[in-house]
């Protein structure tokens, strides 16, 4: 069913093209990009008469083999757009991954909407927290969890018969969010009140979602080992580490709230597990500073810079030599029409110049 398109990806992967875009992704982390913004490509094309189909992100979740096409296509698009970003696929399961190995339900919009499949937050969220702490880590297997490893496993079956797509394609790993987030998308909005009236039952439920994220990705890692050299992908770009933990839910919190709410747990996994970057979308210019100095963090990943006091965001990351990668093309070139200078620092999306992007 998608030989074709395995033999396509085989075809048109040139390992001295991705080998260097390998290895500026490196040098611009380590410092050594001598320009001002970042901003990799391809210096082929590779164009491909093979036809991409349209999949709709309900027939990804629910089909394990439009999956595979799905995330194999994205690939070839890549090479065939010339751009910079990395070759990843990834078990592409939505933010529920790990709320569903707790046990929440899975709710999918219309085809028409074409959004990925989210969870469901508890209906009586202090009462299942209880019992959720009694019974511990939960079998990670259950929920998604079982997709997901059974999709990786699928795919590094399909990619051992092709030496380049095992070398050149990296199995991302899987949206676990951060425990913040998690905790939200089960407790649902009354967290943000019962942060105050229920702190201490909610520390505990964030250890064990935090216990349960570590047994997941030490799991993932026995599955697909981490990179020798403290370097990963994610959203077909390059950090330093090797974990993405998102902080979107942080965006809600205050300061003194993130550092008793997030902070600690967040810290806990980059400490366990070697590092990684951070993302959030939205407003975190609050939380920065703290986020930036848990030990580890070496990458920062957003979105929506108008939301955000930039300034600070800069103190907190490039001026700190911690790179923020993924920058949206008009933020970027509305800062060099100012003469900012980003210290080689900062990823773009796209290509400075061009009116391609959307933020």
């Amino acid at each position: 069913m998608f030989k074709k398109y395995f033999d396509e990806l085989e075809k048109l992967i040139d390992p001295k093209i991705e080998d260097d875009l390998y290895t500026e992704w490196v040098e611009f982390h380590e410092g050594k990009f001598k320009g001002n913004v970042f901003n990799p490509s391809r210096k082929i094309q590779q164009l491909s008469e093979l036809k991409l189909p349209f999949i709709s992100r309900n027939s990804i979740v629910e089909n394990m083999q439009m999956m595979v096409i799905f995330e194999i296509s994205n690939c070839i698009n890549h090479l065939q757009k010339g751009d910079g970003f990395l070759l990843g696929v990834e078990c592409r399961y939505g933010t529920g991954i790990l709320p569903t190995v707790f046990g929440a339900e899975i709710f999918l919009m219309d085809d028409a909407i074409n959004t990925m499949q989210m969870a469901l937050p508890f209906k009586n969220p202090i009462e299942t927290a209880m019992r959720l702490l009694d019974k511990g880590v939960p079998d990670i297997r259950t929920g998604l969890g079982a997709k997901v490893f059974d999709t990786a496993e699928y795919f590094l079956t399909l990619m051992k018969d092709y030496p380049k797509i095992s070398k050149y394609v990296y199995l991302i790993h899987p949206d676990l969010q951060g425990p913040i987030d998690v905790c939200e998308i089960l407790w649902g909005s009354s967290l943000f009140i019962d942060l105050y009236d229920h702190s201490e039952l909610i520390k505990d439920f964030l250890s064990l979602i935090t216990e349960t994220y570590k047994a997941f990705m030490t799991k993932w890692y026995e599955l697909y080992p981490a990179s020798d050299n403290g370097y990963s992908v994610n959203w077909d770009m390059l950090h330093k580490g090797n974990l993405a933990i998102r902080l979107d839910s942080a965006t809600n919190i205050s300061p003194e709230m993130y550092a008793e709410f997030s902070e600690p747990y967040d810290s806990m996994l980059m400490e366990y597990f070697g590092g990684g970057v951070l993302h959030f979308c939205g407003r975190g210019d609050h939380y920065i500073d703290r986020a930036t100095a848990i030990a580890g963090v070496g990458t920062v990943d957003m979105s929506q810079p108008r939301c955000n006091n930039m300034e600070k965001i800069y103190n907190c990351t490039i001026d700190r030599g911690i790179n923020l990668i993924g920058m949206p093309e008009h933020w970027v070139n509305e800062q060099l029409a100012k003469g900012f200078d980003f210290k080689g620092r900062v990823h773009c999306k796209w290509r400075p110049g061009t009116d391609n992007v959307n933020e």
